[in-house]
């Protein structure tokens, strides 16, 4: 996706970048990583198979608290590729999952995701009725497993 999205700034760049891009972590045919081992601090560390390691904020944050001499960069925002996540708390759920969802949405459970990298929520659906919640995760799922399905979505980095 990254490098779709640096295609189309600067048509041809695809093909080179692909060309050149290692697949280290994320796919079918990746080198193994040592059981415990950060597969970015080992790749660009350990082996020194790479220079760069492109990878979600979240993941290069957690690496660099292991190896503070790594260095973050955030990409510019025409390249950036956000991974959103949700929180739902089903009816008739264990009342602890309620109070797992309200901690992670509290002001220390948001300090918390934070200091790993991620943002802060932007949007809430409520859902007061369980019908119209069921309807919203089917819709979202069927959308996510197209898009999964599309051979044209292609996972190409970490």
């Amino acid at each position: 996706m990254l490098l779709s999205q640096a295609n189309s700034k600067n048509p041809g760049s695809f093909d080179t970048l692909n060309s050149k891009a290692l697949r280290l972590t994320g796919g079918t045919n990746t080198p193994i990583v040592p059981s415990g081992q950060d597969s970015l601090v080992y790749f660009l560390d350990n082996t020194q198979q790479a220079d760069v390691f492109l990878t979600y904020y979240t993941g290069a944050i957690a690496s660099q608290k292991i190896d503070p001499s790594l260095q973050v960069v955030g990409l510019p925002d025409y390249l950036s590729v956000a991974a959103p996540f949700g929180l739902t708390v089903l009816k008739n759920a264990d009342p602890n999952a309620e109070k797992l969802a309200d901690y992670i949405l509290s002001e220390k459970g948001q300090q918390i995701l934070h200091k790993y990298g991620f943002t802060s929520p932007t949007k809430s659906v409520p859902e007061p009725n369980y019908v119209y919640g069921l309807l919203l995760a089917a819709a979202m799922s069927l959308a996510l497993k197209k898009k999964l399905a599309d051979p044209k979505q292609k996972v190409l980095l970490d």
